[in-house]
């Protein structure tokens, strides 16, 4: 029940709080939980994120690998909400999520704001131009060195904005281009 669950990701996140050893979450519970995300990657209880009496202590987290969860969107929102806190965060894997233009460009909002990324991975996603976009628009204030885009709907106007960025970048054919 969703009562049940509150009250484990409130105990999880609790415990998680004061334990600053954790450096990878791998999406699957108990850990996707506490970031607020369900065992299919739905967003839950996004209410409690809000609150920094529950919130997991992410500032050590080095690797978030959220791949094939189908978050999309929504959960792509969620985890907005906690990503500036991941200040080590050196990896990020959303690939195969259902992520649209919308999550792009939700997620493009944090980028500039996780120091740490150097990598990110949305291979698989429903990212078009207007996504990669609003990627592109961030990318030059952001420490990303690699960026994997294979597998979205992004078109050749926009891979070439990229082209012209200093990282490596895997476009939609996984070719790379620079």
């Amino acid at each position: 029940s969703q009562g049940l669950l509150e009250a484990q990701v409130r105990s999880l996140a609790v415990a998680l709080k004061t334990n600053t050893s954790i450096e990878t979450i791998n999406g699957r519970p108990p850990f996707a939980w506490a970031l607020g995300l369900g065992e299919a990657g739905e967003p839950i209880v996004d209410s409690m994120l809000g609150s920094e009496h529950f919130r997991p202590e992410v500032s050590k987290l080095k690797e978030l690998k959220l791949k094939g969860k189908k978050i999309g969107d929504a959960g792509v929102a969620v985890l907005a909400k906690v990503l500036p806190e991941c200040t080590a965060l050196s990896y990020l894997d959303l690939d195969k999520n259902e992520i649209s233009d919308a999550g792009a460009a939700t997620l493009a909002q944090v980028l500039p704001q996780c120091a740490a990324l150097v990598y990110l991975s949305l291979n698989g996603n429903h990212i078009g131009d207007s996504g990669g976009n609003a990627l592109c628009a961030v990318l030059p204030q952001c420490a990303l060195e690699y960026l994997f885009l294979e597998s979205n709907q992004i078109g050749s106007s926009v891979l070439s904005k990229l082209d012209e960025m200093d990282l490596t970048v895997r476009n939609t054919n996984g070719d790379t281009i620079r």
